[in-house]
């Protein structure tokens, strides 16, 4: 073979390997981005403190995570993972209702507070978790918890405030502080219509935010967090 014949073998490879490159990115298109799916249901549980009253609520929720897609040793995306289900509502006796939201950390870096994009929550929830036996139950880190909303009246949804993890005091009164937030594998069925019923304007609201009427208000609770916090389709 002399050298024209070599560079010609040459180009026609890699025009064979581009248009395999090509036809696995199409394949993958068509099988939902070659990245199987990884799903799984946990029961989450918060337990808030009275005085020495414990108050519990639940809430079974889905985690879908995609793996990261690579053709041809190419990388081409990352995992990512959705949340499925509702947010956990827990009743403190007859001082109101509290909303553990699809949310990211809510931590003290200025930063930090603005993660209300739902989408960070399955790696908020599952930060604290160890091993790779998926059947394990795990507590979440309440110094890096999700987001707590409440409403001073449920059918306003204007009326809603932001609960900091570690000042439940401020907002229901001496003695009311937060215990625990725990995780645990299982086969039931994803929570729906829970929470509709507390906040029957949710249907109402669509995908957009609590109120997008503060201009001057950009950064705050009600302007960022939205259906998609309190129910993930």
């Amino acid at each position: 073979m002399n050298l024209t014949e070599f560079r010609d073998s040459f180009s026609t490879d890699r025009i064979v390997q581009r248009i395999l490159a090509i036809a696995s990115v199409l394949v993958c298109v068509l099988i939902y981005g070659c990245a199987p799916y990884k799903s799984e249901n946990i029961t989450v549980t918060v337990t808030i403190e009275d005085n020495g009253v414990l108050y519990t609520g639940s809430s079974v929720q889905g985690i879908r995570c995609g793996r990261e897609l690579r053709v041809a040793n190419v990388y081409l995306q990352g995992a990512t993972c959705d949340p499925h289900g509702e947010a956990v509502p827990i009743k403190l006796g007859d001082k109101g209702w509290v909303f553990m939201i699809f949310s990211g950390y809510q931590g003290s870096d200025p930063a930090a507070l603005m993660q209300f994009k739902p989408e960070y929550y399955p790696y908020t929830i599952q930060a604290n978790r160890l091993g790779d036996d998926s059947t394990q139950p795990w507590e979440v880190d309440l110094k890096r918890a999700p987001a707590f909303v409440r409403f001073t009246n449920l059918e306003d949804r204007k009326t809603a405030e932001r609960v900091e993890a570690n000042q439940f005091e401020k907002y229901f009164g001496r003695g009311v502080k937060l215990i625990s937030i725990q995780c645990t594998p299982t086969k039931e069925w994803v929570t729906r219509g829970k929470v509709p019923k507390l906040l029957p304007w949710l249907d109402e609201l669509g995908t957009l935010v609590i109120d997008d009427s503060v201009p001057e208000q950009p950064r705050s609770l009600i302007s960022q967090i939205s259906k998609s916090n309190f129910v993930w389709e």
